[in-house]
């Protein structure tokens, strides 16, 4: 009777055995994490496009007629005051060439020092010393070049002369060594002739051809 009763037992904790661990088994299936499909992502992935730079301004394709060209409106004006904001109104300067889509300055400093500075139609400023200054030079204040300037001879040329605003190259700036005066000269693409002023709204003389001409 006894061995009965102690095989009963025995069998009764074997099925608890067996339940306890299936038990176990299914809490630690539904606990863990579930894994990845083969190929798919373990996380969020984060995908960085670069933004190309734009590309640098070209001033050599600003045609004189565009509307950021130095040739009209008061887009001189706007780059006049960045030359004057770097070098100051009264900056000595020798020569301006002015087209464009640029404005080139030759500076000279108090020591007698040269730069070239260059400021392009979109507004970027470069300066670069180019040594000391040799022998003497005809110079004016930067003061001396007025924004409206530009835009005022090529209308006058093209009403006057009948050269369109489209035909003209180039302007450049400078003092007359000879009579020490201050001038306008404002180049186009007919070949040989170019016009000088000695202000917006004074005469324009017509020069380099068979003749010269005076535009009022």
């Amino acid at each position: 009777m006894r061995l009965l009763i102690a095989f009963v037992a025995w069998i009764g904790a074997i099925a608890a055995s067996i339940a306890v661990s299936t038990a176990v088994a299914n809490s630690i299936h539904s606990s863990s994490p579930t894994s990845a499909a083969p190929g798919a992502s373990a996380g969020p992935t984060s995908t960085s496009t670069s933004t190309p730079p734009p590309p640098a301004f070209d001033a050599a394709s600003v045609k004189p007629t565009d509307p950021d060209s130095l040739f009209i409106g008061s887009n001189f004006g706007r780059i006049l005051a960045i030359a004057k904001q770097h070098l100051g109104a009264r900056a000595d300067i020798e020569t301006a060439r002015l087209s464009p889509g640029d404005l080139e300055l030759t500076a000279v400093a108090k020591n007698n020092g040269q730069s070239a500075v260059v400021i392009d139609a979109n507004g970027n400023y470069h300066s670069t010393s180019t040594g000391p200054l040799v022998g003497s030079a005809q110079v004016y204040y930067l003061s001396q070049l007025t924004a409206g300037t530009p835009a005022t001879l090529a209308r006058r040329i093209a009403a006057g002369a009948h050269i369109p605003i489209s035909h003209l190259q180039y302007m450049l700036v400078a003092t007359d060594p000879a009579q020490h005066q201050f001038f306008w000269r404002v180049y186009p693409t007919n070949p040989g002739i170019y016009f000088q002023a000695g202000y917006a709204k004074g005469p324009i003389l017509e020069l380099g051809g068979k003749r010269t001409i005076e535009i009022r």
